[in-house]
């Protein structure tokens, strides 16, 4: 006959709230997890999250063994971002954001080490301003990545950072075999004097980190062929965004016309630096079309492709059309369309132009 204490943990919901109604305390005085049978607490513990069993650690060396064997497999909580940055008082900031009402937490890390953490709910405005740029963040990485390890984490974003070896090897180090759906990074900057070897560096890690969507906000990074078809084939349909400084360099490159596969593989692609030949640009766009998917292309092109020279180009298939200004390739039997636009390119050279392309469904509204 199964003793009450047993019976009570039958199911997962029954152990959650066992392990929440011995009120646990250091000290010891409230414990009631370690008069229980080693297969009990055992089914208690790997249902738990880190945070509890931080708790349970502390009660005595058995339970603390038992909640050491558990951590590979503890339960993580969801969180929507993880921010890492400098604010303009001087501080380090790590900011764990999760869904409202749940409790969000804010780590501000002085110049000494010493760290003060905030915890809030939804409601509550965050005493963090502007961004100081140019700012290393090693160790602010090493305790985010603490907070990785404990959290399902959808998106990550680091800002105000300058990246040097120093900086990727703590990043590599800290957050490997940790996955986020979204990686950011805004107002960031590569040392110069260590490019463009720190460049590839980073860029191989982001291969690796196979983020879904990536943004780069990075001053002087060095983003080349080689990193966007390697990027393209490590993730389905991937995102990927850059926006430069106006006075910063240009690392412009031009890939041949074996790129057109890669470029049809990602759902969205924006790079001003990226200087496709018009002569392919057009059977790659309509082969992206040809994967029904929504998405948006934008890059420079080598000279301005005309309306005539587009419509001697498409198959019999796709409909040629003009609506307001923009050539648009439509598919009839999926009603799928791609809307194209010329305008007016970053690149110094009196043939190129900046073409984009929104990938949509007709009843889709076309969003500038």
């Amino acid at each position: 006959m199964k003793s009450s204490q047993n019976r009570g943990c039958e199911s997962e919901e029954c152990a959650l709230n066992e392990a929440k109604r011995t009120k646990l305390s250091i000290h010891g005085e409230a414990d009631q997890i370690s008069t229980l049978p080693d297969d009990i607490v055992s089914d208690i513990i790997t249902r738990l999250d880190h945070y509890d069993l931080d708790q349970v650690a502390m009660l005595s060396r058995r339970l603390y063994v038992f909640s050491h064997a558990a951590r590979s497999k503890a339960r993580k909580l969801d969180a929507k971002e993880l921010q890492i940055f400098k604010a303009s008082h001087g501080k380090q900031c790590i900011h764990l954001r999760r869904e409202a009402p749940a409790v969000s937490h804010c780590m501000i890390i002085n110049r000494s080490g010493e760290k003060k953490i905030m915890k809030y709910t939804g409601t509550t405005k965050l005493p963090i301003c502007k961004w100081n740029r140019d700012s290393k963040l090693r160790l602010s990485i090493k305790r985010a990545a603490f907070l990785m390890n404990r959290h399902t984490i959808v998106q990550v974003s680091f800002a105000c950072i300058r990246i040097d070896h120093k900086f990727v090897s703590v990043f590599e180090s800290a957050f490997h075999d940790i996955k986020a759906q979204i990686l950011r990074f805004h107002h960031a900057s590569v040392d110069s004097s260590e490019n463009p070897e720190i460049s590839k560096r980073l860029l191989n890690l982001f291969v690796g980190a196979k983020p879904k969507l990536l943004h780069l906000n990075i001053e002087g990074l060095i983003i080349d062929e080689d990193f966007l078809r390697s990027y393209a084939e490590s993730v389905p349909l991937p995102q990927f965004s850059v926006s430069f400084y106006d006075d910063g360099p240009k690392h412009i490159f031009c890939p041949d016309s074996t790129f057109s596969s890669s470029l049809s593989s990602f759902r969205v692609l924006q790079h001003d630096h990226l200087l496709v030949d018009a002569d392919w640009i057009l059977p790659a766009i309509i082969d992206r079309l040809r994967r029904q998917l929504t998405g948006v292309f934008s890059c420079s092109v080598s000279r301005l492709l005309h309306k005539q020279e587009i419509a001697d180009q498409v198959d019999e298939d796709i409909e040629y059309l003009i609506e307001a200004g923009k050539v648009v390739l439509r598919l009839p039997s999926s009603n799928h369309s791609a809307k194209i636009s010329f305008h007016h390119s970053v690149i110094d050279h009196p043939t190129c132009c900046s073409i984009k392309v929104h990938f949509v469904v007709n009843t889709e509204a076309l969003s500038e």
